[in-house]
């Protein structure tokens, strides 16, 4: 045996005795390779050690490390295990051409450790992780590849910096308690105090044993699960991307580099599951799990399922961004006001520019010139399956402000009232109870519905099918006129804002699937009890302005410019006093409406390709659908439901007014309030508000048999139509729905309703677009984090 195979025995049993999660993993590399991954380890553990677990730390000394490996090839007499392990590491180099510098850098964050420091800033903790974690994945990549290790600046280079992060960010969650028992905190200052601490008193409270009182501590403190969740989202963002490796190097690499990765992720998961996990306990695997995790890679058919993931996209930003990004968003509707409340949590400084005076676009209020009563543009309800609405709502604390209803309430053509709850089944068969007691229907019609809602359940919503004709898919599926015009009429205009024959079946799909039949409570009503300018103006103002969050008001963005060092400035028009100075911006999120995209950015003095003017183009020309809310003042009080789905009828919901719904038969006031939602309302008589409302007034009355016996009289009304309101959903517009990130490489980004969201015009797709366009340009300016509650 020569001394350099003497030497990789020397580096396989340091491997073998570290007790590491990843000794195994390395079998499944080639010989060759296997034998450099254990030189690699040794030499980075034995660096580890040698600040860890030496009594006397001053005896680390960098200087004398780096004159080792600096000097690899000639005889040393400095650290007897560390010259057991010199000839593997100098032949490992060589053979692989693992750039020298990047083990420089491996030895800079070990040396960085020897010593208390503070991580002020979160880019001061990416460069400690570029040193501790990514160095030591390039040098894997070096060895995985025959390409060697990628080039700065490359895709692959932000791959192995991402895959490093992610890796070290759960090393810092899952040791929080050992960390701060050595008196060490590697999570932002910046960060801790944005979410209530400060750094020595959290090491203190962490380093309590009693769990009770440590939890107490931490809780009086500040809001962990927000911090944690912070971290969870960066390094999940991390994960997806650094997953891009598994491409990038070859197939004998390919097992080992997913067991690392899933062993992390696994880990990974837990935290994310529950933030106070590490706090209890430092979580890890269980046996069964890693002897699951080994076979899954080792069985080839297993493998290949564990393989099937998809990743992330990547920005070239030309840009240099500074230590704290700035970043403008232009619009101040629900897409705005979430990308902007996302961004700020992540430590970027933002602005939001508004052109009204107010926030939530669309979703506003307007206060009735009769009464002190503040009224609603239209009234906006959300559903259980709108999980990015559901968290706004508890993130913003609002939890008591909107109201649950679990049983949907319905007039039939003829006026009958009924109701409909899920029934104790699983989904989707909870909905039976639905479609039995649906009026109107006769036994042919609901055998026909059953039959078209099984064989929507059992489709994939491919694009040929997304593009499909929704009436006549209802048609070719045995759907007869009736179950057309009461059932599915009924559910899709009112859900989608537009007419049957002008829906296509991609948003049926969303509407039905998600909406109805993915859980049981996924149907359920959020109806807001206060007005939507004191759940959205006021309480959105209140959050963006404790994070931080410059608002500006009264400006109207006129147009974009990018300098040379690819920075932003906007032309704004000033409706309101004083005018502003702005600085120039990292980025930019357009939150603005589909019909103001194309005049916004033809004005911008940067040409945009081709491929994409033809994009912004189709966005432009996105044709629109009304929607309109009749609000009615009655005599006296005559509909006590919560809301009522009128089937077959003008009218399609109506509502009582906040007041009226606490209190129906309240008869200290002398006008009782009912708003009408009339969706797809293009056939309603243009300008003619007083023909509407008497439209809306004989429509009632046939429909409320207890409108015509109470005496009631409609009093007064106002008819709002927004001819702008939703994007219509008819076929060709998923071409114009463009990503988030379709300019992302200039650092310009979009954001709204009609952005790729995969939902319908709605709240939840406004905020969903705000998190998707917050999670790219973290991504850009360089601090990943995927801020989306789902995938996507």
């Amino acid at each position: 045996m020569n001394q350099t195979q003497k030497s990789y025995n020397a580096c396989l049993e340091i491997a073998r005795s570290s007790g590491s999660n990843f000794y195994r993993a390395f079998e499944f590399l080639r010989p060759d390779r296997r034998q450099a991954m254990t030189a690699l380890y040794a030499f980075s553990r034995l660096a580890d050690d040698a600040t860890d677990n030496t009594p006397n730390p001053n005896s680390w000394d960098l200087q004398k490390w780096i004159q080792w490996l600096d000097s690899l090839d000639a005889e040393t007499d400095f650290c007897p295990r560390l010259a057991s392990i010199q000839q593997a590491l100098a032949d490992s180099v060589e053979r692989f051409n693992i750039p020298r510098d990047l083990l420089h850098q491996i030895l800079l964050g070990v040396d960085q450790d020897t010593n208390p420091w503070e991580v002020f800033g979160y880019k001061d903790l990416q460069a400690y992780m570029d040193r501790v974690a990514s160095a030591v994945g390039l040098c894997c990549m070096a060895i995985w590849s025959n390409a060697g290790s990628p080039q700065v600046g490359t895709r692959a280079y932000r791959m192995g910096i991402h895959c490093g992060h992610a890796f070290q960010l759960t090393n810092i969650l899952r040791d929080l308690v050992e960390d701060a028992q050595r008196g060490r905190m590697y999570l932002a200052t910046e960060d801790l105090r944005r979410f209530g601490f400060e750094r020595n008193q959290l090491i203190e409270s962490l380093a309590i044993n009693d769990p009770s009182i440590k939890a107490q501590r931490i809780q009086k403190s500040g809001n962990l699960p927000e911090l944690m969740r912070i971290y969870t989202q960066r390094a999940a963002a991390c994960y997806a991307s650094g997953w891009g490796i598994y491409d990038a190097i070859d197939t004998d690499s390919k097992r080992m580099f997913s067991m690392i990765w899933n062993t992390y992720y696994q880990i990974f998961q837990k935290i994310q599951q529950n933030p106070w996990t590490p706090i209890h306990k430092r979580p890890s695997l269980s046996v069964f799990q890693k002897t699951k995790l080994y076979a899954s890679h080792a069985f080839t058919p297993w493998f290949r399922r564990q393989a099937s993931r998809s990743t992330i996209k990547t920005f070239d930003a030309k840009v240099q961004i500074q230590d704290t990004p700035h970043v403008a968003v232009v619009g101040g509707g629900l897409a705005g006001i979430r990308s902007a409340m996302h961004l700020a949590k992540h430590g970027c400084q933002v602005w939001l520019l508004e052109s009204r005076n107010r926030l939530g676009g669309r979703v506003g209020s307007f206060s009735d010139s009769n009464s002190p009563q503040v009224v609603d543009y239209c009234q906006h309800v959300g559903m259980r399956c709108c999980h990015e609405l559901v968290r706004w709502i508890q993130e913003i604390g609002q939890e008591d402000l909107w109201q649950e209803e679990s049983t949907l309430w319905f007039r039939s053509n003829s006026g009958r009232r009924f109701s409909a709850n899920a029934w104790p089944l699983p989904a989707p068969f909870h909905l039976s109870g639905l479609l039995l007691n649906w009026p109107d229907l006769k036994l042919v019609d609901r055998a026909t519905i059953a039959w078209g809602l099984i064989q929507l359940i059992r489709t994939s919503p491919t694009k040929h099918f997304q593009e499909l004709s929704a009436k006549d898919w209802l048609k070719n599926h045995r759907q007869t006129p009736n179950a057309i015009n009461c059932f599915w009429n009924t559910i899709l205009v009112s859900a989608l804002g537009e007419q049957l024959d002008r829906i296509t079946m991609g948003s049926v799909h969303k509407v039905i699937i998600d909406g109805f039949a993915a859980t049981k409570d996924a149907f359920h009503l959020l109806v807001p009890k206060k007005s939507l300018s004191e759940l959205v103006d006021q309480s959105s103002r209140e959050q963006l302005e404790k994070q931080g969050v410059r608002i500006v008001q009264g400006k109207t963005v006129l147009g974009l410019t990018q300098n040379q060092n690819a920075r932003w400035s906007l032309q704004i028009k000033s409706t309101a006093e004083p005018s502003i100075d702005l600085p120039d911006f990292d980025a930019l999120v357009l939150a603005v409406p589909w019909h103001r995209l194309g005049d916004l950015l033809e004005r911008n003095s940067t040409s945009l390709p081709e491929a994409h003017k033809s994009l912004i183009h189709e966005v432009k020309n996105l044709e629109s659908a009304p929607i309109t809310g009749v609000h009615t003042w009655w005599s006296k009080p005559w509909f006590s439901d919560p809301h009522a789905i009128l089937i077959n009828r003008l009218c399609q919901w109506i509502f009582p007014g906040p007041q009226d719904k606490l209190d129906p038969q309240n008869s200290n006031h002398n006008e009782h309030y009912y708003q009408i939602v009339i969706s797809g309302s293009r056939d309603l008589p243009k300008g003619n508000s007083d023909e509407i409302l008497r439209m809306v007034e004989a429509d009632l009355q046939e429909a409320f048999p207890e409108l015509r016996n109470s005496g009631a009289q409609m009093l007064r009304g106002k008819v709002v139509t927004d001819p702008q309101s939703v994007f219509s959903v008819q076929s060709g517009h998923q071409n114009a729905r463009v990503e988030s990130g379709l300019m992302g490489d200039q650092g310009l980004f979009l954001a709204g309703d009609w952005t790729a969201t995969g939902w319908p015009a709605t709240m939840e797709g406004a905020l969903r677009s705000g998190s998707i366009s917050a999670s790219d340009v973290l991504l850009y300016v360089g601090r990943p984090a995927d801020v989306c509650i789902e995938e996507r």
